[in-house]
């Protein structure tokens, strides 16, 4: 049998998927949260930086943008 089935291919609803991601990246520890859901860890490692990826901005951009209009409002 070949591996490039397509019948054997799951598929996970977006809704599915977000939770997921959201779980993987609140605990910081993929592999447990795949486990946890029956999903391999290199599928969950997949869709967290298939996220990232969609997600441009970098958090620490933002922070520091939030940072700065404190000081800001602090000045005035």
């Amino acid at each position: 049998m070949s591996r490039g089935n397509n019948n054997d291919t799951k598929k996970y609803t977006q809704e599915f998927k977000d939770s997921i991601i959201k779980a993987a990246i609140e605990t910081g520890n993929i592999a447990l949260v795949a486990r946890q859901n029956g999903l391999s860890k290199e599928l969950v490692y997949k869709w967290v930086r298939q996220n990232r990826e969609s997600n441009r901005e970098p958090k620490a951009n933002i922070k520091k943008s939030l940072d700065n209009s404190n000081v800001k409002n602090l000045e005035a």
